[in-house]
C-alpha cells in the first residue's frame, strides 16, 4: 500500500506499507534534480553515521537510481511537527529541545574551520537571484522589489574576504524540517548549499525564530500568541549563544538577506511576496536583528 502526501522541492513523497511496517519513499522524475536529490542523501547517510549529538537522522534504506527517476526508502518516524509539539510542551519540554539544538550547532561549530571565502561568492549568488527575478512574472515589475535589490547591493559587495567556519552543515534546518517523536527530534529533508556552513544552520533556525517563515505554512488553528512567545524564547537563546562568535555578528545580516532574497525570487503568491518584501524592508532599512 501506498499513501501520497505532498513533496517538497523537487520530490515526490509517499508512505508505504510493507508487513505492517511504514517507509517513507521520496523520488523525483526530474532528471535535473537527480543529481541534487543524491547529494541530500549521502549527507543524511553521513550525518547518520556521527556521533556527538543527540538529534536523530531517519535512516536511509535503500536507493534506486536510473537515468530517468531516482527513489530513496527510508525510515519512516511517528512525529509532531513544531507547532503541535509548542502546543502540547511545557517550559522543561522545550529547554530540553533548545539544548539538542544547541549541542547540534555547536556540534557542527567543532567540526568546521574558520575559512576564508571570497565575497564574490555571495556577489555572484546575488547576480543570479536579480537575473531569477527578472523572468518571475510576480516579482519583475514590482517598484518596492527593484528598490529593496538596490538597498541590499552593498551588503553583498566588497574586495575583503570573509572569515567563517567551513565544514558541517545541515542545510536547511528550519523547525518545518525538525520531527519531534516524544522526547526525541529527528532531522530530515537535508540539503547541499551553496556554502557548507554552521551559519548557514543559524540563519535557516532564525528564518523560523526571529520572522516566523515555516508558521506561514501551517493551516490548522492554533495559539498565535504562545507559538510567538515560545518563538522569542528561542530566539534569544540562539542569539546569545551565537553572539559569542566574531563570525555571527559579522555575517549574520549578510547571509540572512541572501536567504529571504534566495525565498523571494520562486515566489508565486501575492500574500507571500508582501510577507518577504517586509522582512528584507526591515533588515536593509531597520537592522532590526542581529
Amino acid at each position: 500500500m501506498e499513501i501520497n502526501v505532498q513533496g517538497h522541492s523537487g520530490c515526490q513523497i509517499n508512505i508505504s506499507q510493507e508487513n505492517n511496517t511504514l517507509f517513507l519513499l521520496k523520488g523525483t522524475k526530474d532528471i535535473n534534480y537527480i543529481p541534487r536529490l543524491i547529494k541530500q542523501i549521502e549527507k543524511q547517510k553521513k550525518y547518520s553515521l556521527e556521533t556527538g549529538f543527540k538529534i536523530k537522522i531517519p535512516e536511509i534504506l535503500s536507493v534506486e537510481n536510473n537515468s530517468t527517476d531516482c527513489i530513496v526508502k527510508m525510515e519512516y518516524v511517528y512525529a509532531l511537527n513544531f507547532i503541535d509539539f509548542f502546543e502540547r510542551s511545557g517550559k522543561k519540554s522545550i529547554d530540553k529541545f533548545y539544548n539538542t539544538l544547541k549541542e547540534f550547532i555547536d556540534w557542527e561549530i567543532k567540526h568546521s574551520e574558520l575559512t576564508e571565502i571570497p565575497y564574490t561568492l555571495i556577489q555572484n549568488k546575488f547576480e543570479n537571484i536579480k537575473s531569477i527575478i527578472a523572468q518571475n512574472k510576480l516579482l519583475q515589475q514590482d517598484q518596492d522589489i527593484a528598490l529593496l535589490l538596490t538597498r541590499s547591493e552593498p551588503y553583498f559587495q566588497s574586495s575583503d574576504m570573509m572569515c567563517i567556519p567551513i565544514g558541517k552543515c545541515h542545510g536547511d534546518l528550519t523547525f518545518s524540517n525538525i520531527l519531534f517523536d516524544g522526547g526525541e527530534n529527528y532531522l530530515i529533508d537535508f540539503l547541499d548549499s551553496f556554502i557548507e556552513s554552521p551559519l548557514i544552520d543559524i540563519v535557516k533556525l532564525r528564518q523560523d525564530t526571529a520572522f516566523h517563515w515555516s508558521e506561514k505554512m501551517y493551516t490548522n488553528t492554533y495559539d498565535h500568541l504562545r507559538l510567538h512567545l515560545i518563538l522569542k524564547l528561542l530566539d534569544e537563546r540562539i542569539c546569545k549563544m551565537a553572539s559569542q562568535f566574531e563570525w555571527y555578528n559579522k555575517y549574520y545580516q549578510t547571509f540572512q538577506l541572501m536567504n529571504f532574497w534566495r525565498i523571494l525570487q520562486y515566489a508565486t503568491k501575492p500574500e507571500i511576496v508582501v510577507f518577504l518584501k517586509q522582512i528584507i524592508f526591515n533588515l536593509t532599512y531597520n537592522h532590526l536583528s542581529k
